[in-house]
């Protein structure tokens, strides 16, 4: 046990009964130790001066691989393949995931996925919306954000912008002169950046005039908590009240942003670089390469909280930024491959929720137990964007305009409730 950070480290002697070898450790926080064997969980709630000890019938002759709790009461153990145990009272109970459900690579184990979140029903469909954006000849809808499930902001490549209330699309209107490229939006404000490098603000209903937030352009911007960051091959700018403020990080080159609030974003650049905005200004994210990883290709992010980012690479490779450190897995995560998936965007809500959208119609969701299997959404092959507003749902929009929504069991009863 360490108490400073790694410095000095004080031996604690396992649980009476527990095997010298085998056995595996899950530390909620300081006081709140798990230890598991083949049939036997122990459990301290002091810091292991007392031990419960539990008898797990289910894991009789099983080979511990790994054991991982998120509070006292959930935790997701592995006993060697499928299924994998789940337990919401300590380990005095368990129940059984699905690997599939999970990882579709046997060799990984549960703690290759955070579980920051409770590991609660999963699953879920997307199913067509009638609502449809209006597009005139030769454009595309080039980006989606949804800052709730009954407001979202849609963009085009002809400098169109439409909202969506829940139902149906407003007409789309000239909101820039140049093509529109990436769109963010919290409640009460938006931010797009267009081809050209400047970024247009939309509050109470308004776009503003086409802005340079900075020096040689922007490349993305991310509002939350009512107010945004842009980012560029420049280094990084605030959306203050009189307009952007201050060129911060200069000769720092960034390519995506996403922001949980006033006080934190998640800035990523070419060859692994990451910045982390604490609302006062900017430091490296730690560390910016894993160790032992090779530099990231980070291609699309987003960040559910502050410690929890999820980060795609060009081949389907995903890493977790959980705010002290990166998780990253060492092949895609992306199911069986069926479906060729190359994601370019990715959207979450807190750390239960977020949906990764290929360069076509093609999607994979986490849905609090792991990813599932990607999915075609809609008929035709066209780029597709996901925005998800709440804790059971996600919405999708393609190029041509064509609304879907997915939605857990979860999400569909409490919709129901509504």
């Amino acid at each position: 046990v360490t108490t400073d950070g790694g410095s000095s480290w004080a031996g604690e002697p396992l649980p009476a009964g527990a095997p010298a070898a085998g056995a595996v450790l899950s530390a909620v926080d300081m006081s709140t130790w798990f230890v598991a064997s083949s049939s036997r969980l122990f459990a301290t709630g002091d810091g292991g001066t007392r031990w419960r000890s539990t008898y797990i019938k289910q894991w009789r002759g099983g080979n511990i691989w790994s054991l991982t709790f998120s509070s006292a009461k959930v935790g997701v153990a592995d006993v060697g393949g499928s299924p994998l145990y789940r337990t919401e009272d300590g380990g005095l109970t368990w129940s059984t995931i699905p690997l599939s459900a999970v990882t579709h690579s046997a060799s990984a184990t549960v703690d290759d996925f955070p579980t920051s979140g409770p590991v609660g029903p999963f699953g879920g469909s997307w199913r067509s919306l009638p609502a449809h954006v209006a597009l005139p000849a030769g454009a595309e809808v080039t980006g989606l954000s949804c800052p709730s499930a009954t407001s979202c902001v849609a963009i085009d490549n002809h400098g169109r912008a439409a909202t969506f209330d829940g139902r149906s699309w407003s007409p789309g209107r000239t909101v820039d002169g140049a093509a529109l490229e990436g769109v963010s939006c919290a409640p009460m404000l938006c931010a797009a950046v267009d081809g050209q490098g400047d970024v247009i603000v939309r509050r109470q209903g308004e776009w503003s005039s086409p802005q340079a937030a900075l020096p040689g352009g922007a490349e993305d911007v991310s509002c939350s908590g009512g107010s945004c960051v842009a980012v560029g091959r420049s280094g990084a700018a605030v959306l203050g009240p009189k307009g952007w403020a201050g060129h911060e990080l200069p000769g720092v080159a960034l390519d995506e942003v996403s922001c949980t609030g006033r006080a934190f974003c998640l800035a990523l650049g070419p060859d692994g670089v990451a910045e982390v905005y604490d609302g006062r200004g900017w430091s490296p994210a730690p560390p910016s390469v894993p160790a032992g990883a090779r530099p990231l290709e980070l291609m699309a992010e987003s960040c559910g909280e502050p410690t929890f980012c999820v980060v795609v690479e060009p081949e389907g490779r995903v890493s977790f930024f959980l705010g002290n450190g990166w998780v990253t897995s060492t092949s895609p995560g992306w199911g069986s491959g069926a479906l060729p998936f190359d994601p370019v965007e990715v959207s979450c809500y807190g750390p239960t929720l977020c949906a990764a959208a290929n360069r076509d119609s093609v999607v994979s969701v986490l849905s609090m137990a792991g990813w599932l299997e990607p999915s075609v959404v809609g008929a035709s092959r066209a780029p597709i964007f996901t925005s998800c507003p709440g804790p059971g749902a996600c919405i999708a929009l393609d190029g041509t305009g064509s609304t879907y929504r997915y939605m857990t069991a979860e999400g569909a009863q409490g919709a129901s409730e509504r």
